[in-house]
């Protein structure tokens, strides 16, 4: 993941992520999330609301990548 390598977000250790980082870092990055808080019913949500929002998603995804062996 870019995110391991290169991500202003990670982690010391380069092993481990915290959700709450990497759903920030996808909120910079991800052009669907980008484009989503655009719009004018989004656009005025604070970060930690607009990560709360996220939040549920993103950890149903990095379960998913545990679930088939992807991370561990």
């Amino acid at each position: 993941m870019k995110y391991c390598i290169d991500g202003k977000y990670k982690e010391n250790d380069n092993k481990s992520f915290r959700l709450w980082n990497l759903t920030k870092w996808l909120l910079e990055v991800n052009t669907e999330f980008i484009n989503y808080f655009r719009d004018g019913s989004t656009r005025n949500y604070t970060i930690a609301n607009r990560i709360e929002d996220r939040l549920p998603r993103i950890r149903g995804k990095v379960k998913d990548l545990v679930n088939i062996g992807l991370l561990a």
